[in-house]
């Protein structure tokens, strides 16, 4: 394989451009645009031979084909990129898992668990170990967060009434729950069936651990109880939800921009805005919905908003200044 050359630096401009043309599409779901974006980007990174940042490309526009909901156009994207990179690289690591949370938004735990013991396993790419610990860990809530969406979605769903929703929310605000009480309130609305999903999507990426990662983690059973539950189902939705509060365009930042909190909480904005998010990942429960809509008021939109930006898989290597990208960047 030829090393990468030295991209003159009238190209490198251009390139970094279009590197930020394309995440900022991908980030808004734009997927045409990101696509043209790269279809640039490959002609001048294959030109210098950088073969790695065109699969960092790929990844980046299939994780965001993954948030449209776009499952077979991902799973494709991420076994493309799987072929086409060494398993010794970063970017191979990220498809994998990426390739796993698309098989769980399809319920099929059996074809994401071989995926998710590659990515659980790998010891040889994240060189330091407090950085892979810290991976896996992020790699588990989010297994763990996309198998209880899914096994959500398989309730019989109900229709939504977002003024009843906003209502009901706003009374649990009233008693003066706060978020372990919503949370715990979220988490007794899961039915059974979905806290034995997440025991044993959890447990199984637990049980791939060595001992002592396996130690600083909450054990499967106390994932379960109802306030952990609903961390995890708030955790999922919030990712979902981020769009329809935070985006300019949206009723809820609209609303609170022109007329403050008091403005937000007169009418169902926030309900509506969850009730968009819970519909985007398939999913018809009200009493989950009340609970989500209370949290998400409690936190307010600008705290929301400023610690809430869904972070994308490859986002993990910036998040914390441990991370350290082993020698091969691919």
């Amino acid at each position: 394989m030829a090393r990468p050359q030295k991209i003159p630096a009238t190209q490198l401009k251009r390139v970094h451009r279009l590197e930020l043309k394309l995440e900022e599409a991908a980030d808004n779901g734009e997927l045409e645009k990101a696509k043209l974006a790269l279809d640039e980007l490959k002609i001048i990174l294959g030109k210098f031979d950088h073969r790695a940042r065109i699969f960092q490309g790929y990844l980046k526009l299939y994780e965001a084909a993954l948030e449209a909901w776009e499952l077979d156009i991902a799973q494709k994207g991420f076994e493309y990129v799987r072929k086409n990179t060494s398993k010794q690289t970063r970017t191979y690591l990220e498809a994998t898992a990426l390739l796993a949370i698309a098989h769980l938004r399809e319920q099929n735990l059996q074809k994401a668990e071989p995926f998710i013991v590659e990515v659980l396993k790998n010891d040889s790419v994240i060189k330091s170990e407090e950085t892979r610990t810290h991976f896996r860990k992020e790699i588990i809530e989010r297994f763990d967060q996309e198998g209880t969406l899914a096994a959500l979605a398989k309730i019989s769903p109900e229709s939504y009434d977002n003024d009843k929703i906003h209502k009901e929310a706003l009374a649990l605000l009233m008693e003066g729950k706060n978020e372990e009480d919503l949370q715990e309130i979220i988490g007794a609305k899961a039915p059974q069936s979905v806290k034995d999903f997440l025991f044993k999507i959890d447990q199984f990426g637990k049980n791939i651990l060595p001992h002592h990662e396996r130690l600083l983690l909450p054990s499967p059973k106390d994932i379960i109880n109802n306030r952990e539950t609903g961390g995890v189902i708030f955790a999922g939705v919030k990712r979902r939800a981020y769009k329809y509060v935070c985006e300019e365009n949206s009723e809820v930042y609209q609303a609170w921009v022109h007329g403050g909190i008091d403005a937000v909480l007169s009418k169902s904005y926030v309900a509506s805005a969850v009730v968009g998010a819970l519909t985007d990942v398939k999913i018809g429960m009200s009493s989950i919905a009340v609970g989500i809509s209370a949290l998400l008021m409690k936190h307010g939109i600008t705290n929301f908003c400023k610690k809430n930006r869904p972070i994308p898989i490859m986002g993990l290597r910036k998040k914390s200044n441990t991370y350290q990208a082993p020698g091969r960047q691919e």
